[in-house]
């Protein structure tokens, strides 16, 4: 598997998305998300990145016109199967 290591394409870690769920806020746009709200891959080689590295992908429909999941439904459903 081949990871993105430059910053046009970004990774959110799991602790920032329960973060959101714990707290209640729905996860903001990229551009104000902490930093540490993303997954540092240059951090890892390609090999470390292979091994204990597991992308999901998720795509829906908005939930409403000014924010994907205003209300945390599917950003709790799918820190659920994070867990």
């Amino acid at each position: 598997m081949h990871v993105e290591k430059t910053k046009s394409v970004v990774l959110l870690k799991p602790e920032f998305i329960r973060l959101c769920v714990e707290t209640e806020q729905p996860i903001p746009c990229r551009q104000n998300c902490p930093d540490d709200a993303f997954l540092d891959v240059g951090a890892y080689s390609d090999e470390e990145l292979a091994e204990r590295l597991d992308v999901v992908a998720i795509s829906y429909c908005w939930l409403h016109p000014d924010h994907p999941d205003p209300h945390l439904f599917h950003t709790a459903t799918i820190d659920k199967l994070l867990g």
